[in-house]
């Protein structure tokens, strides 16, 4: 079988999410860091844990229909926001796909007959 995300590598072992968001997607990374404060004006920073620059975007997938809502829902369902999955966001094809989890809550929009939106966070993972 083909990898679906790079053709020239190995089949991944994790599952993999294909549906593409709008191009509204957003994307944020917070550095996770510990601060201590000594007074007058000094401070020390330092990164807390390894990966300390995690990406968090927030996605959205408008105008699909009933079967792709159901599919993008039971892959969201199945994964129960705990196991992740690799996803390849943006738009460039050369970019490897990351490992993410959906964070929070996710919502579906039924927006008219056969047509709906879903939207939800994904959190990279390390």
């Amino acid at each position: 079988m083909i990898n679906p995300i790079l053709p020239s590598e190995p089949l991944p072992t994790l599952p993999v999410f294909l549906p593409k968001p709008d191009y509204s997607t957003k994307a944020g990374t917070a550095p996770r860091i510990s601060k201590v404060d000594f007074g007058d004006g000094y401070a020390q920073r330092m990164g807390r844990g390894f990966n300390t620059m995690l990406e968090t975007v927030n996605v959205t997938f408008s105008g699909r229909t009933d079967a792709e809502t159901e599919q993008i829902l039971a892959f969201f369902m199945e994964r129960g926001g705990v196991e992740p999955f690799l996803a390849r966001i943006g738009t460039d094809a050369n970019m490897p796909p990351k490992k993410y989890v959906t964070e929070g809550e996710w919502t579906r929009t039924w927006d008219a007959f056969g047509s709906n939106t879903i939207t939800a966070t994904f959190q990279e993972v390390p």
